[in-house]
């Protein structure tokens, strides 16, 4: 079920020592982790010329419901320009579930470009199905226009691969364009438009405000909206988010990282 809410928002470790090629190296690092929908990064492009490596945990309740509990796990090294990512994340039960593993590559080219690329591998399982193996990717760019001014596109399963190559069924293709601008050093604006294949149109407006130990966001979508909070200490860091989605009620997220 990778992706099939398109603003699900992943917090990755809060980034303040992550460099980033957009609006300014010290504050995109804060942006680029709320621009991820479901536990794989979106926008892979966004982490290009980070100087860190970051093993992080991530737990991710939907709707309050135990059956719907994402369990991710995730390793992104970087060597000299090229950066890495090794992810693999498990939603559902027993009985039901879908796990997604995903490894990534993304490179800056100067300061103002960066491109990503994402190989996903989709299992999913059903009791009394049968079993579903699966291959997609996603590609991103992402441009820095001026100091304060940046953009980026991000399309998943653009070739509409099927699940089980056989079936009937397409993984869906989802596209994002993003906007943001930097008010100063501490705050952040952003505008984000979403669209998968065959479902509504979402926009999302969003602003983020970072401090020295700690930085918060609070985002207002047509389908939800979303408040979160981030805290890091040396070479630590703890986010959480609450969502309420209007017609499905409340999610949380938890996310611990170690970035070294």
């Amino acid at each position: 079920m990778i992706r099939s809410i398109s603003f699900r928002i992943c917090l990755l470790a809060m980034g303040i020592t992550y460099s980033g090629i957009c609006i300014s190296a010290q504050n995109i690092s804060f942006v680029r982790e709320y621009y991820a929908s479901s536990s794989i990064i979106d926008c892979f492009a966004l982490v290009a010329n980070r100087t860190n490596h970051e093993i992080s945990l991530h737990l991710d309740n939907r709707y309050w419901v135990k059956e719907m509990f994402e369990k991710e796990i995730r390793f992104m090294p970087q060597y000299k320009n090229n950066f890495f990512s090794f992810q693999c994340a498990h939603f559902g039960y027993s009985k039901f579930g879908n796990l997604d593993c995903a490894l990534g590559y993304t490179r800056a080219f100067g300061k103002r470009f960066a491109m990503g690329l994402q190989l996903f591998y989709l299992f999913s399982h059903a009791e009394n199905y049968q079993k579903k193996h699966s291959f997609t990717f996603d590609y991103s760019v992402i441009i820095n226009a001026t100091d304060k001014l940046g953009f980026y596109f991000y399309t998943y399963n653009p070739a509409c691969l099927k699940y089980s190559f056989s079936n009937r069924n397409p993984i869906p293709t989802r596209f994002n364009f993003a906007c943001f601008y930097q008010i100063n050093k501490k705050l952040l604006i952003s505008t984000q438009i979403s669209k998968i294949i065959s479902e509504n149109l979402n926009i999302q407006t969003s602003i983020f405000y970072k401090q020295t130990f700690w930085a918060t966001h609070c985002q207002l979508s047509l389908i939800d909206i979303q408040m979160g909070f981030d805290f890091w200490w040396n070479h630590f860091s703890l986010g959480t988010k609450f969502t309420y989605n209007y017609h499905v009620g409340f999610s949380n997220h938890l996310s611990i990282s170690f970035l070294y």
